[in-house]
């Protein structure tokens, strides 16, 4: 407006005139859509339809991420980012766990193998015994599977039982798996039934000259000794970042069962280097 028109206006006592204003149109409120239960399996909503949240990370809250919108409650109807949480590592990790477990419940009874021990006689237990003795020796001294039948041989000019069947890699390899199968699941039953454990873990080399970190776990028995058990090496690859490495202990532990590793784990014991107790950045910092 003008100097003049101001002038105007005051002399004869009234308002200057002023554009009127174009309201802005208010955005449309979305409400929750009842095909979203369908559509996405792992949704839950209250009975309100006022809030939403991930029923599986709900239910596992030492994996999930409970600051994240779905494990506290989403109401957020205009932009449901369904597929960002889907595909978010903390998600993944609570699904992964989960599998995990429901693969060690398996039971070995379903399996060919132990059918057909269930059947043998005294003289075939005994071959089948010792069949899976020189399955455990390569595996635990860490020799190839590819001298298997040939081991199976010198056992035969030896004198030894060994039957006539599961003479070949593959079947040793089966045996091997079996016994890895029943020896992980008292492990895991020993540590779940712990009320806390210890972890250690050191850097170490196969025969390959492949550097790896083995761990191990101290826990306490019911009777109130201490024990300690190897649960698993962890090759560190071409990525060694303290983030890398306290990965792959985390999937270490959902690999043996440990889902409530968070609540249990008390203490870390390891070497001094940067790497693992840096005050900032080490891995006994990331796993707290």
């Amino acid at each position: 407006m003008s100097k003049k028109q101001q002038t105007l206006s005051s002399f004869f006592g009234v308002s200057p005139p002023t554009k009127k204003r174009q309201l802005e149109p208010e955005s449309e409120k979305r409400f929750f859509l009842e095909k979203w239960l369908k559509d996405v399996p792992w949704l839950e909503a209250n009975d309100e339809r006022t809030e939403m949240w991930c029923k599986i990370c709900r239910s596992n809250p030492h994996l999930a991420d409970k600051t994240g919108a779905f494990y506290k409650g989403s109401k957020n109807f205009n932009h449901p980012l369904f597929d960002k949480h889907e595909k978010s590592k903390e998600h993944t990790n609570v699904v992964q766990a989960i599998a995990n477990k429901h693969a060690s419940q398996e039971e070995m009874s379903s399996r060919p193998l132990a059918r057909w021990r269930d059947k043998l006689n005294e003289e075939q237990r005994q071959a089948l015994f010792n069949i899976f003795l020189l399955a455990f020796h390569k595996a635990k001294h860490a020799r190839p599977m590819s001298s298997y039948s040939e081991d199976i041989q010198l056992l035969k000019r030896l004198g030894v039982n060994v039957g006539g069947a599961y003479h070949s890699r593959e079947g040793g390899t089966r045996i091997m798996q079996s016994i890895a199968h029943a020896i992980s699941g008292d492990l895991r039953a020993k540590l779940q039934s712990a009320e806390f454990w210890g972890l250690l873990f050191d850097g170490s080399e196969d025969i390959t000259k492949t550097e790896q970190e083995i761990v191990y776990i101290v826990s306490v028995s019911s009777n109130g000794e201490f024990t300690s058990d190897f649960i698993g090496l962890i090759e560190l690859g071409a990525d060694r970042t303290t983030q890398a490495i306290t990965d792959r202990l985390v999937r270490l532990f959902q690999d043996t069962g440990l889902d409530d590793w968070t609540t249990k784990l008390v203490a870390v014991c390891t070497d001094g280097a940067a790497v693992n107790v840096g005050m900032y950045n080490g891995i006994v910092p990331k796993l707290r």
